[in-house]
């Protein structure tokens, strides 16, 4: 049991190192507009030139901020499920933003050409 316990911290540590870089290279690259040695970590040039207007705005604005929102509760939260002081509310949302943030970065890779050529999708 102890051993299980140390497994899924250290894993969740490696989630949160990867969210808190991502979100530090979202917040610079897309908020800010600042270039950084962070743009060129795992940066996805999704192709939504094909989306009609309101669906590459939906894209764009509502699932970038929910990614954002997603990021910040991970960020937040993931310390207090470490330190055992984590509510059920407070796992049950970072469960959820880790499942959103998976979707979220699968579907944008998939739309990446680069990406979608290496995997001849």
């Amino acid at each position: 049991m102890e051993k299980t316990l140390k497994d899924k911290n250290i894993l969740l540590m490696v989630l949160w190192l990867f969210v808190t870089v991502h979100l530090l290279k979202d917040f610079t690259q897309d908020i800010l507009h600042i270039s950084t040695i962070l743009d060129k970590l795992g940066d996805i040039q999704e192709d939504l030139s094909w989306l009609p207007g309101n669906y590459k705005l939906f894209y764009l604005y509502s699932l970038g901020s929910l990614s954002i929102l997603a990021e910040l509760i991970i960020v937040v939260g993931v310390p207090f499920i470490i330190l055992k002081t984590a509510s059920k509310e407070i796992k049950w949302l970072v469960k959820a933003s880790l499942i959103f943030l998976l979707v979220f970065f699968l579907a944008a890779m998939l739309l990446d050409p680069t990406i979608r050529a290496k995997f001849a999708l």
